[in-house]
């Protein structure tokens, strides 16, 4: 016989008044019939489900609730023996309330009353859940639990909050029947797959002490259960900000490292703008006492000019090349503030304003690398204007050497060589 079929049987006698009296004594639903009742319990005694008290004109039997899988007397029974374990198969609980039986679905996770089969929302789901989120409170196979020790004679369980101290989580005798209209089962899912960094349960266990300290020692756990996601929350909006400060800190201690790095690298190409600057008056010079002094020999003459103007030309091309370098520096340093400010949420002025500080740096030494460029600039033309002076260069030569001269420099300027270079 099925559980379904013994049950709906007992409540439709039941109803039919055919039962004088029914209990629960040792493990055993109790039960007396009416003197002329029908009721035939011989199959029930053949299969086991039910004993006889009594002789065999006795309407007394016993039903151990063993013997039929999943079956509770009553809500109190329910409560002070189901454990997890027992959702596994169909439960049923003969007098949930004195007209109705409650029989919950693990299939589907479905409680109904009576044999209507009225909708009871989430109530033996919460149970189970209730009872499973216990469970994984107190686990001791993982490194970090939120509870640090469960003292089942006080029946209690112990958190520490490194800022509050210790509160006890009492939780009661009897199984907890939470409300249907609350959905335990996302609060145990919380819990399950919950954050178990070190830092991130200092918050929570934080979270709780608040919350609960306030309430009464018994119903802690009940609270702690129904309230779990919210406090969750809580702590890991408290948990970010720590976080975010954290990576600030990391963030800033990085980024002055990678400033320093850009300093000496605006160093290293600022000695570089020097030695071409250093080089420019010795070669002027030279090629102006050469221009002097082979006057009278105009192949030379324009040989020395011609060498001086390459000269100028390979080192604007070369000062192009440092310009690319710092304008490299730039961009890395702009998408290395833009990687912080997308990270970081909080301090992002004193990033941006340490930023700034690298950028001015680089705008400088670009503007020292246009200064040289025209000085170079300026200097061919005096070569030039020698040339026009001392070897009889015509006016027609000379404009076309200076167009040509100028060409050149605009062409290293803003010619895109740095695709190339890629």
């Amino acid at each position: 016989m099925e559980t379904r079929e013994a049950v709906e049987k007992l409540h439709e006698w039941k109803t039919r008044g055919w039962l004088n009296s029914w209990a629960f004594v040792s493990d055993q639903i109790v039960i007396e019939f009416n003197p002329g009742s029908a009721v035939n319990m011989q199959p029930w005694i053949q299969t086991g489900i039910c004993d006889q008290l009594g002789d065999i004109n006795d309407n007394r039997f016993a039903i151990p609730v063993y013997s039929v899988p999943g079956l509770f007397y009553s809500q109190d029974h329910f409560q002070t023996s189901v454990v997890a374990d027992d959702f596994a198969n169909d439960l049923w609980i003969l007098f949930y309330t004195q007209n109705d039986y409650l029989h919950y679905d693990p299939k589907t996770e479905k409680t109904t009353l009576g044999p209507d089969g009225r909708d009871a929302g989430h109530l033996m789901k919460n149970v189970f859940y209730g009872l499973k989120f216990k469970e994984e409170l107190l686990r001791t196979d993982r490194e970090e639990n939120l509870a640090f020790y469960n003292n089942t004679a006080q029946r209690e369980f112990l958190i520490l909050s490194p800022e509050h101290g210790i509160i006890e989580i009492g939780y009661p005798v009897r199984t907890i029947i939470f409300d249907e209209t609350e959905n335990i089962r996302e609060n145990y899912i919380s819990l399950a797959s919950m954050n178990t960094a070190d830092e991130f349960l200092i918050y929570l266990r934080q979270q709780i002490y608040k919350i609960l300290f306030p309430v009464e020692r018994y119903r802690r756990f009940e609270e702690l259960v129904k309230n779990f996601s919210k406090i969750v929350d809580l702590a890991k909006s408290d948990y970010s900000i720590y976080l975010s400060k954290f990576s600030f800190e990391t963030f800033n201690q990085n980024f002055r490292k990678e400033k320093k790095e850009y300093f000496a690298s605006i160093r290293e190409i600022s000695n570089k703008i020097l030695s071409y600057v250093a080089s420019i008056p010795v070669s002027i010079s030279a090629t102006a006492y050469a221009v002097y002094q082979v006057q009278t020999v105009p192949t030379f003459a324009y040989t020395v000019v011609a060498a001086y103007l390459v000269y100028s030309i390979l080192t604007a091309f070369f000062l192009r090349l440092i310009w690319m370098d710092t304008k490299e520096l730039g961009d890395r340093l702009i998408e290395d503030v833009k990687i912080v400010n997308e990270r970081v949420k909080i301090e992002r002025e004193l990033v941006n304003s340490e930023a700034d500080k690298v950028k001015n740096k680089i705008l400088r030494v670009q503007f020292l690398i246009y200064l040289v460029q025209g000085f170079l600039v300026l200097l061919s033309m005096v070569i030039l204007s020698m040339a026009l002076m001392f070897l009889g260069l015509d006016v027609p030569r000379f404009l076309l050497c200076v167009a040509a001269l100028i060409f050149l420099y605009a062409l290293i300027n803003f010619w895109p060589i740095e695709k190339f270079s890629k």
